[in-house]
């Protein structure tokens, strides 16, 4: 009876601590699951404040260069209308350069000044001069601060008078609405009483000016 006794006591021992290392052996890998839990959840704390962080970041990147995007087309549309004003500079020095050419030279002179003082104003006023060999029929046209045309139209140069009117040229003008034409006179300036320019159809000129009239002169 004392050995069974103690064989059964010496079994409940050793289950017991067979059960306490059982338990510490839970405790260990409770501990180690709930340091994995947290790792893991501060992971994907992380990624997820990471991602948002690069979409931050890109979503600046995309604005950053949505404006260096914007401000590349801005800078050359700056340099387009610089070019286009400084032909039109360039243009408008030359037409200066010829008319005090043309006014200096002994074999011409200024004969008439065009103006349509009526329907212009001070900011958008359009005038030019002719300009006539003295010794032939060539002639110089100069305008200045015309607008320019509408569609399918063009400034026409008119002799008004000598039995009829008559339609010598058309011709275009520059960025700033200046414009030099050399031509001949189909007769003396004297035997016309006026000139004027109008805007008539391209290449579709009628016998008499129908269009709007924008600068005109006399000629004696």
């Amino acid at each position: 009876m004392l050995v069974v006794v103690g064989v059964i006591t010496a079994q409940n021992n050793r289950l017991s601590n067979e059960i306490g290392a059982l338990r510490s052996e839970l405790t260990a890998e409770s501990t180690a699951i709930a340091s994995i839990k947290t790792e893991l959840f501060t992971a994907i704390t992380d990624s997820d404040t990471m991602v948002a962080s690069m979409k931050t970041e890109m979503d600046q990147m995309e604005n950053d260069f949505g404006a260096t995007t914007e401000m590349v087309v801005h800078q050359e549309e700056m340099v387009s209308e610089l070019a286009t004003a400084n032909v039109a500079l360039r243009q408008a020095l030359r037409d200066q350069s010829w008319l005090t050419y043309v006014a200096m030279r002994e074999d011409y002179q200024l004969t008439s000044w065009l103006a349509n003082s009526e329907t212009s104003t001070p900011e958008t006023a359009a005038s030019g001069l002719i300009a006539v060999s003295v010794v032939d029929d060539k002639a110089v046209l100069q305008v200045q601060g015309l607008e320019q045309p509408q569609p399918g139209f063009a400034y026409t140069f008119w002799l008004m008078g000598n039995d009829a009117p008559r339609p010598v040229f058309q011709f275009e003008v520059s960025e700033i609405g200046s414009a030099n034409v050399a031509f001949l006179l189909p007769a003396p300036l004297f035997t016309y009483t006026s000139v004027m320019i109008t805007q008539e159809r391209l290449n579709a000129i009628g016998r008499n000016p129908s269009g709007t009239m924008v600068i005109s002169a006399e000629t004696n």
